[in-house]
């Protein structure tokens, strides 16, 4: 079994055949455990991108189940959440009782585009320092779209927020891994705003 490489392709897999037949598959943990699911080949029609898609809705699927047993059983009978569950309720708290909304807006944004699809469905206590390594390795070597030092630095700083979120309100008490990732340098001669008469100057 081939994983299938790429920003985009994270549980995605793929068995290639004799004939070059491409037999497409991905994966999904479910109550902690690692769950296989087959799309279809390519010998019906069957594309790396049907796989992410039959992917995504068989995640959000499985969210919307977790959800509904959450409401039901209530938190103090629930299993450790993972990582992107904790985001969600990270982000509406802060929404709803602090000032800066565009700021949490922007977070929202960053995890989505960037952040989702590597960690989203670690639990937050499995959650390692090789995790968010990878995660900085694979937008700082982008090929199309690299993120600057500092972008990396504010991701880490997410989830450091996250982390202090889950144990401000008792949800996690273990270790904060963030806080072992290292510090992009960043060139504070390039990260710097405009001055009014460069401004015009430019203009």
């Amino acid at each position: 079994m081939e994983k299938i490489k790429g920003a985009n392709s994270v549980g995605l897999y793929q068995n290639v055949l004799r004939n070059k037949e491409k037999v497409y598959y991905y994966t999904l943990k479910i109550n902690g455990k690692v769950q296989w699911f087959k799309v279809g080949s390519s010998r019906d029609g069957y594309r790396v991108e049907h796989a992410r898609e039959a992917r995504r809705q068989k995640y959000n699927e499985i969210n919307d189940i977790e959800i509904q047993d959450r409401q039901k059983l209530g938190r103090k009978k629930r299993t450790i959440p993972n990582f992107g569950e904790l985001f969600n309720e990270f982000i509406e708290y802060n929404l709803k009782h602090k000032d800066k909304i565009k700021a949490y807006q922007d977070y929202k944004s960053l995890y989505k585009n960037r952040m989702k699809d590597y960690i989203d469905e670690i639990q937050i206590d499995k959650l390692s320092k090789d995790d968010i390594e990878d995660l900085i390795l694979v937008h700082k070597k982008h090929k199309e779209n690299p993120l600057a030092p500092k972008t990396l630095n504010i991701m880490v700083d997410l989830i450091h927020l996250v982390f202090k979120y889950a144990k401000d309100n008792g949800i996690y008490t273990g270790e904060d891994i963030s806080k072992k990732i290292k510090r992009q340098d960043v060139d504070n001669a390039r990260e710097r705003y405009l001055e009014k008469n460069e401004i015009k100057k430019l203009l």
